[in-house]
């Protein structure tokens, strides 16, 4: 073909695409995928990965719509998306999207904190933690938020999961459709009422225990709230060492789901801290007055497993040297399933390599909310001897 009439060609096309309605571009895309253009790239919903929990322990989907995104040429009123690009990933600032889409914005950076208001919801998140927390029920992101320079990072994927905004990816830049009303209402959060220990005890009896043939531990230090010159001055969870369980606990001992539930976290990419990084990290804590930031908490935990449960309840697998093969965000796990092996990563024998200290650390959440401060010692040992001692 002569240059002319290719050059010419190439014109009425253009000149078709720029003129033509955009309810009759529908055949764009097929254009797209026949000449292996890819940089258009409308996102969409996975919704294998957008399973919850009821408060009965049964798994169903999140009542969302999320719709196909359409093509950027079927869209209306698009802009351009402010977006800033870390390891090759496309992140979005809330800062510069909250007032158009009419929600409020906190960043801790101290702490290491984010958290959305929007209405009656309330979303959080820790940076480096690849979790939401939404009115208390958790859901793993596709990639953990950053604070920069005070500012909140969140994967340019939030925009479309989670505040269901319509965004085009072009290239490396990205349009979007601002609408705050397609803003989903999320399950509003549940306020328990204050429970007796025979009441919690009854309310988490589903729950079975991770450590097969172990028992509580005799040691109260070993319980939640036991004091603590740190984690802002108690022990959050319950932890099974050899001494007081009842079993040896190594590196190869086995840690098993509470219940049916959904995996939210899983650190299967884990890799353990220098001693230098711990040192300077417990440093920064030691600044706090005891009020450890959530970040470093985080560090300090190791690798883990998270899980949501029904009835609010969430579980955090702690200083695992392990975890099982094929557990991953996202997926549905049953009662009884292994999660992966205790463990010492994370803390201070852990990061020497050494097999001292190797125990599981298990906290419990309900709502999101850390439950037991409204207990005596003797009524945690009450609660916690009559769901895992069965």
């Amino acid at each position: 073909m002569k240059k002319t009439s290719l050059v010419l060609m190439m014109f009425c096309l253009i000149s078709a695409i720029v003129f033509m309605p955009p309810s009759n571009r529908g055949w764009l895309s097929e254009f797209a995928l026949i000449w292996g253009i890819n940089d258009v790239k409308p996102l969409s919903y996975d919704h294998q990965n957008s399973q919850n929990l009821s408060d009965s322990g049964e798994i169903f989907s999140q009542n969302r719509s999320f719709d196909q995104i359409p093509l950027f040429s079927e869209l209306s009123n698009q802009e351009e998306l402010p977006t800033v690009a870390r390891d090759d990933t496309l992140f979005v600032n809330l800062g510069e999207i909250a007032d158009r889409l009419g929600f409020q914005v906190k960043v801790d950076a101290r702490d290491g904190t984010i958290t959305i208001r929007h209405q009656s919801d309330t979303l959080s998140m820790v940076q480096g933690i690849p979790v939401l927390n939404c009115n208390g029920i958790f859901e793993p992101m596709e990639q953990a938020p950053v604070i920069q320079n005070g500012n909140a990072l969140v994967p340019l994927s939030f925009m479309d999961r989670v505040l269901q905004q319509q965004v085009v990816v072009i290239g490396k830049t990205a349009e979007w459709q601002v609408n705050p009303a397609s803003i989903p209402v999320f399950a509003p959060k549940r306020n328990l009422p204050k429970m007796s220990a025979r009441e919690m005890a009854r309310y988490l009896s589903f729950l079975r225990s991770p450590i097969r043939g172990a028992h509580v531990s005799t040691h109260d230090s070993h319980l939640p709230g036991a004091p603590r010159t740190y984690r802002h001055g108690v022990h959050e969870g319950l932890d099974w060492y050899t001494y007081g369980t009842g079993v040896t606990i190594s590196k190869r001992t086995p840690v098993y789901s509470l219940a049916d539930g959904v995996v939210v976290r899983a650190d299967v990419d884990y890799q353990e801290m220098t001693p230098a990084e711990r040192n300077r990290l417990m440093a920064v804590a030691g600044q706090s007055d005891g009020q450890t930031p959530a970040y470093i908490l985080d560090k300090m935990r190791g690798r883990q497993v998270w899980v949501q449960y029904g009835k609010g309840v969430m579980a955090r697998f702690v200083h695992l040297s392990r975890i099982a093969p094929g557990i991953k965000a996202g997926q549905t796990i049953k009662a009884g399933q292994l999660i992966g092996y205790a463990g010492n990563s994370g803390t201070s024998d852990g990061v020497k390599g050494s097999d001292q200290g190797v125990h599981l650390h298990l906290d419990l959440l309900l709502y999101g909310e850390w439950f037991w401060d409204g207990y005596t010692v003797q009524e945690r040992r009450e609660i916690l001897d009559k769901i895992f001692d069965k």
